[in-house]
């Protein structure tokens, strides 16, 4: 009788040992599937994103040209007619501020606005500190340029930046902040304010 328990013993831990192999196997079997169609679907939406970007750098790339048409289109319309593109305000933000050592920060805001019938591009904007009087740039100066990518028919833009120099180079009354707006080498604006 104990052979038959033990027979039985033995036949059941089979069977249990098999269902659980195949339970496990089973499962093995159903994660793999799934991390397979996952893989799938991850290769699938990586193809996604790689026709998305090559979409992205294709618009990019139409805008760059439009851009660079629209800059060309202002050149060679200042060529032909003064272009109605002006520098409607200057100011001083704030004091002169020490920055390091003997140097000074003078911030300036610039408001710029397109009165034409036409956007415009392609504009730079240069401010710098200047001798009275002359055109020759304060000594230990720095000043800032920035360029303006499109301003459309009407359209302010208010640009600021800060210029730097020597606290020695100059006084407030031997120099004047001298701004232009350009297209290429064509000014369309300029003007020269007082320090103080």
């Amino acid at each position: 009788m104990n052979k038959k328990i033990v027979a039985s013993a033995i036949l059941i831990a089979i069977i249990a040992a098999s269902t659980a192999t195949w339970f496990v196997h089973t499962q093995i079997s159903e994660l793999q599937t799934q991390i397979s169609e996952l893989q799938d679907q991850n290769n699938d939406l990586q193809a996604q994103i790689y026709d998305i970007q090559g979409q992205l750098n294709e618009s990019q790339n139409q805008i760059t040209e439009q851009q660079r048409s629209l800059r060309d289109i202002t050149y060679d319309l200042a060529l032909e007619r003064p272009l109605r593109v002006l520098i409607t305000k200057f100011e001083w933000v704030g004091d002169f501020n020490p920055i390091v050592g003997l140097a000074i920060g003078y911030s300036v805001k610039v408001t710029v606005q397109n009165t034409d019938v036409i956007d415009v591009s392609g504009l730079t904007l240069t401010v710098r500190l200047l001798n009275k009087g002359t055109i020759i740039e304060v000594k230990d100066s720095r000043g800032f340029s920035t360029g303006i990518d499109q301003l459309k028919a009407g359209e302010s833009r208010e640009i600021s930046g800060q210029i730097l120099a020597a606290l020695d180079s100059f006084t407030t009354d031997s120099a004047v902040c001298a701004v232009r707006l350009s297209v290429r080498d064509i000014v369309l604006d300029e003007g020269t304010y007082n320090l103080n």
